[in-house]
């Protein structure tokens, strides 16, 4: 999308559990402007992703199902590894 010539803002997915001194509360990870960002980045991406499989022949149909399974997916461990109270 960044070649196309769109950047997109990007979501955040920093944030700590109230009282520990972290970066930001876990609800602004769930706002409604950070939902809205990450739905439209999933939503060039699956457009990009759609025209690729149309063009080699796949079935858009099983990939229309799988891709917001997957996307949710990985957005949930970004949200899990943005927890700056866990330690490595």
């Amino acid at each position: 999308m960044v070649l196309a010539g769109l950047r997109p803002l990007m979501p955040r997915f920093s944030w700590s559990v109230p009282g520990s001194g972290g970066t930001a509360p876990l609800g602004q990870v769930f706002g409604s402007e950070n939902l809205l960002r990450s739905a439209l980045i999933g939503a060039g991406y699956l457009v990009i992703s759609d025209l690729g499989l149309a063009f080699m022949g796949a079935s858009l149909a099983r990939y229309l199902i799988g891709f917001p399974v997957l996307y949710s997916l990985s957005w949930l461990s970004l949200v899990i590894a943005g927890n700056s109270t866990v330690s490595y």
